[in-house]
């Protein structure tokens, strides 16, 4: 499977324009959205139905497409047959379908969210079920279980590892992908210390190390990753009316499974690029633990490199350096560690 955020985004706007056309300066589903997303920031009661309304799919729908892509990028590359839990109204399906899933199966609460989700992936392989995540049957087929924006809803005593794989059984991978706040994140980042304790799992990503989690050690600390979202125009300026970012946006996930470790000797970029006098660091996150890695301006090709680095880059973990500081003097040391895409056919 390879990501292909850019045909998803494609489906998904010409759809939201068949349905409304000229969606993107619609006032009344701009406000909507923007109530919306206002109640989740809040974390307030949320109806059902929430996601069956096009002011949810214009404005929740990229956020997934584009999550859905970014943790692909940890994965093994094999087809996959999808179990999509809690499904909404199908734009991480459609993420999936558009990377090349041979079938999804969508798990939903909300009736009225999957038939948006059946007009929406119309002509793909796809089936749905409406239920619960805790009372959905076992879907036996599925060689992947995926959870997006879901996991961070349900009550802080649910076992999520459990939960997920009675719904998939088969399931060789799984991906968990959720909002980039600290709550959040740090239960993912919980979950994974569970994960790398068992011998017969492999963590995919956002790091493969085998080390507790450093970014657990202190309350205050938390890991996300934060992309692009290459929005088409019409999505782009719903996204600006509504008065969210319309380029960038924060998640945090993990990926697992039963495979071969991807960079599990990498470190990862957690944070943005700092300029000080003189120097520029950047905190990355591996498993010696949390550091800055740090470049001098004299060395100016190095400087420029480090400071142009992204979160979410993986690094070569760094050759007899284990204090909290890293000093890079070579651009050699910090080529990006990244999964081959190939253009999708």
């Amino acid at each position: 499977m390879v990501p292909d955020v850019d045909a998803a985004l494609l489906v998904l706007e010409r759809f939201l324009l068949r349905q409304r056309p000229g969606f993107a300066d619609d006032h009344r589903l701009v406000a909507q959205a923007r109530a919306l997303s206002l109640a989740y920031t809040e974390s307030r009661v949320i109806d059902d139905d929430a996601a069956a309304s096009l002011a949810y799919l214009a404005h929740f729908g990229p956020r997934a497409v584009v999550a859905v892509s970014r943790a692909l990028r940890a994965l093994p590359q094999k087809s996959h047959v999808v179990v999509d839990v809690g499904a909404g109204s199908g734009a991480s399906a459609l993420a999936w379908l558009c990377a090349g899933a041979r079938h999804v199966s969508l798990i939903e609460r909300s009736g009225a969210a999957l038939d948006l989700a059946r007009k929406l992936l119309d002509g793909r392989s796809f089936s749905t079920t409406q239920a619960p995540a805790a009372l959905a049957p076992p879907h036996l087929q599925g060689t992947l279980l995926s959870s997006v924006f879901t996991v961070g809803e349900w009550a802080d005593d649910v076992d999520v590892r459990a939960t997920l794989q009675r719904l998939a059984p088969a399931a060789s991978d799984v991906v968990v992908v959720d909002a980039g706040d600290r709550p959040r994140a740090r239960r993912l980042q919980s979950l994974r210390d569970e994960l790398v304790k068992d011998a017969n799992v492999v963590v995919y990503g956002p790091c493969g190390h085998r080390d507790p989690c450093p970014a657990l050690v202190r309350e205050r600390d938390w890991c996300h990753d934060r992309v692009e979202k290459r929005l088409t125009p019409s999505l782009a300026r719903f996204a600006e009316h509504v008065g969210r970012d319309d380029e960038r946006m924060s998640l945090s996930y993990l990926a697992w499974g039963h495979g071969t470790p991807f960079a599990a000797s990498a470190v990862v970029v957690i944070g943005e690029p700092g300029r000080e006098k003189g120097r520029v660091r950047v905190p990355v996150c591996g498993p010696a633990g949390l550091r800055f890695a740090q470049a001098l301006k004299r060395d100016r090709a190095v400087h420029d490199v480090v400071a142009g680095l992204v979160r979410g880059a993986r690094l070569p973990v760094p050759a007899g350096n284990r204090g909290d500081t890293w000093h890079v003097t070579d651009v050699s040391e910090i080529v990006e560690s990244t999964n081959p895409r190939p253009e999708c056919p």
